[in-house]
Parts: structure tokens; C-alpha cells; sequence
């Protein structure tokens, strides 16, 4: 009574416990035997000579594949020219598509856009500081938001805008003007009192001391007699200056005084 397979072969193994492929029988002569090639010559002539009409269907499927194979210029090309003219062509390697062309926008779309962005509302248009798009948007609203009498008895925005266009165009036309004189033309005109008392702004921001605790020998921004001296020294400086050095701008004559002033008083600028 052992555990045999389909070949009759004895495995190891008790009644309930036998491997795989294999049964327990009471009887092993009872057991058919599973053809064997080496028992069963008409077994063996069918592996060593299969049957025709399965050749002659394999070399069919061959003859044709053969037939259908084509040679292509993709089968001509090494995969990295394949790369290089995907990547001419424009082509997402990962889509097999060409990305969509951006088209230009509409003065709508542009507008749009730029209401988006905080920067465009800060930007000022007539150049004056406080002449911002967003400051001339809260006037508009401010005097649409009004009664028709409260219109009537205000000012239309249009004339604030165009005081302030006249106002920036007067300011740039005073910096265009400075600096196209020389400093002999700016400087010679003005007294060395009316230069003294422009200077002392300049003279209290540069050399004023304003600390609590006093670290350098600079007299104390408050001593209105010390500021006065020493923007009276840079004044007289400038006159010289201008005359010395005709084409220099102004702005470097100021700055040559100043420094001057600082070396000779021996002053810590701030």
C-alpha cells in the first residue's frame, strides 16, 4: 500500500499524506500506468516526427510575418537621432504632442491681468509719490459714490489729475534744469547767507551728533550756532569751488565741500 504517481512510480508518504501528483492505493497492480515514450513506440514517433500539418501552419506563420515586416526610417535611425528630432520637432516625449502656442492677449486680458498684480496699483502715473492707480480709483469712487449736488459743490478728478501732471512736469523740468548748469551758473547767483541756511538740513544730517551717549566730538545736532558755522564753511566752499572747477555738476561741488569740511574740522560723518 504505498503513494504512487501516474507513472507508477512508489513515493514516500503515508495513507492521507501522499505529495503532490500522487495517490494512496490499496493495490499498486491495479494502478494504470501513464504512457511513457520509452514503453510506447508511437509516442515516441510523434515527438521525433510531428504531424505535417502543424510544420507546414508554423512555416506559413513565419513566411508571413516575414512578408508583413517593412523597413521604415524610424527602423533606420539610432534612438538617440529618434531623441534628437523629437526635441527639434517640439514634441513632449512623455505626451507625443507639441505644447499648445501661447497666443497674445487682449487689451482685456491684459488689463486683467495687471489687476492681479499689487505692484501695478502702487505704481504712480504722473510721477508724483501719492498719484498712484489705486489712490486715483478711491477718488473716483469717492465722487461717484456722492450725490448729484455733492458732485456739483466738489471737484471733478480730472482737474486733480491734471494739477497733479502739471505739478510732476514742473518738478522734472527743475531736475532737467539743475542738471544742465554748471555749478558756476547754480551757485554763483546765491549769497553765502542763503546757501548757509539751505545747507544746515544737510549740514545737522551729516555732522549732527544724536546719540544719548555721545561717541565722537561732533557738536550735538541741536546746537543751532555749530550747525550754522559749520553750513556757513560749506557754503563759503561751494563759491570757491564753483569757480575752480567750472564744468563739475553741482551735486559734486556740494559733495566736495561737504567732505572738505569734514576733514579740515576733523567731523565724523554720519
Amino acid at each position: 500500500m504505498p503513494c504512487m504517481n501516474m507513472r507508477g512510480q512508489v513515493l514516500p508518504g503515508i495513507k492521507g499524506q501522499c505529495p503532490l501528483t500522487s495517490r494512496w492505493v490499496e493495490d499498486a497492480s491495479t494502478v494504470p500506468l501513464a504512457p511513457n515514450s520509452e514503453q510506447d513506440p508511437e509516442i515516441k514517433k510523434m515527438i521525433e516526427e510531428p504531424p505535417k500539418s502543424s510544420v507546414n501552419k508554423l512555416k506559413t506563420l513565419m513566411e508571413s510575418s516575414k512578408l508583413n515586416r517593412t523597413i521604415t526610417p524610424s527602423n533606420m535611425i539610432s534612438p538617440n537621432e529618434q531623441r534628437r528630432q523629437t526635441f527639434d520637432a517640439g514634441i513632449n516625449p512623455l505626451t507625443g504632442r507639441k505644447p499648445p502656442v501661447k497666443k497674445d492677449m487682449s487689451m482685456m486680458q491684459k488689463l486683467g491681468a495687471n489687476m492681479k498684480n499689487p505692484e501695478w496699483w502702487s505704481e504712480s502715473i504722473s510721477g508724483l509719490p501719492s498719484d498712484t492707480r489705486l489712490m486715483r480709483l478711491g477718488q473716483l469712487m469717492n465722487y461717484y459714490g456722492k450725490t448729484p449736488k455733492g458732485r456739483q459743490a466738489s471737484d471733478d478728478p480730472s482737474k486733480l489729475w491734471a494739477a497733479n501732471e502739471a505739478a510732476s512736469a514742473k518738478i522734472q523740468g527743475a531736475k532737467d534744469a539743475a542738471k544742465a548748469k554748471s555749478a558756476v551758473e547754480l551757485y554763483g547767483k546765491k549769497t553765502i547767507a542763503d546757501l548757509t541756511t539751505e545747507l544746515i538740513p544737510d549740514v545737522k544730517e551729516m555732522f549732527g551728533d544724536r546719540r544719548w551717549t555721545r561717541l565722537t566730538d561732533n557738536p550735538e545736532e541741536s546746537d543751532e550756532e555749530a550747525m550754522a558755522s559749520i553750513a556757513g564753511q560749506v557754503a563759503t566752499n561751494i563759491k570757491a569751488m564753483s569757480l575752480a572747477f567750472p564744468n563739475r555738476t553741482p551735486g559734486d561741488i556740494r559733495k566736495m565741500a561737504l567732505a572738505k569740511v569734514a576733514e579740515d574740522r576733523d567731523l565724523d560723518v554720519y
